[in-house]
């Protein structure tokens, strides 16, 4: 049988901080169908709709094969930055154009995570301004796909070295880091009653306020699901309550283990560099 439980939300936007004392758990549940080779899916959600696409045709971007600078890894809270433009061409479709620049705080969507939004803002004093509604990374180039308020203006002011401003959307960011850092701790939770990488691995996850979900696969038999719930729930409580911060870094394999607790699950790869 397959086991559909509930998940939690991240809310607080006024939350001055990743701190996740802001979450709360939900209670909707939902079936899922069973994995292949006879594991079981688990699926921890909090709400079923569509998921949002971008066409492959928007992604494909521009030709470019630059390589920017992801400053986003660096700080969380950094929303605005100073960059140059490296291209402008239209998307493969026409309807967006593709700015690339040699660095950026715009987060492309991934690792369940929904892209920044926002605005790219000419350097001259003509104010021209790029509506950012979409972020790509294609061949480690930031596309960001979007709209100019003018057409034609950017010409001069968004001319290859130009320089620029990049400015995202604060609160859409901090509601989707406080989602994503809500399905990391969730993990936390189902190690912690029982349902570690040993016998659930976490598979992938969705970290939208349309849909929170971490999916795992592996075994689970005999499963009680309103065990499990209930010990999620008070687990994650006694986290929410203990308090701590969140960081994000790239360190060594055996960095990361000591600071994990000694050992990492085995679906990190050996030496491999854990961000």
């Amino acid at each position: 049988m397959a086991v559909g439980l509930s998940s939690l939300v991240a809310c607080g936007r006024n939350c001055p901080s990743l701190a996740l004392a802001c979450l709360k758990l939900c209670s909707r549940t939902r079936e899922i169908t069973p994995c292949p080779q006879n594991n079981r899916r688990v699926k921890l959600t909090h709400v079923s709709s569509p998921t949002r696409t971008v066409s492959a045709a928007a992604a494909s971007g521009p030709s470019t094969q630059a390589k920017t600078e992801l400053s986003y890894f660096n700080d969380t809270y950094l929303t605005s930055i100073a960059a140059k433009v490296l291209s402008v061409e239209k998307a493969e479709g026409g309807t967006l154009t593709a700015v690339c620049l040699d660095r950026t705080v715009a987060y492309p969507a991934g690792g369940g995570q929904p892209s920044d939004a926002g605005r790219i803002v000419g350097g001259g004093g003509g104010g021209v301004t790029f509506t950012v509604q979409d972020v790509k990374v294609v061949d480690g180039s930031v596309l960001h796909l979007g709209t100019f308020h003018e057409e034609g203006a950017e010409a001069q002011a968004f001319a290859p070295g130009a320089d620029v401003t990049v400015h995202i959307d604060a609160d859409r960011r901090l509601l989707n880091a406080r989602i994503h850092s809500g399905g990391h701790l969730l993990d936390v939770a189902m190690t912690n009653v029982g349902f570690g990488p040993g016998v659930l691995v976490p598979a992938k996850g969705l970290h939208t306020p349309e849909q929170a979900y971490v999916e795992y696969t592996g075994k689970a038999e005999g499963l009680d699901k309103d065990k499990l719930m209930a010990d999620l729930k008070a687990e994650m409580s006694r986290l929410v309550a203990a308090g701590g911060r969140s960081a994000a870094g790239i360190m060594t394999y055996d960095a990361a283990a000591e600071a994990c607790g000694g050992s990492l699950p085995p679906y990190i790869p050996l030496g491999s560099s854990p961000r």
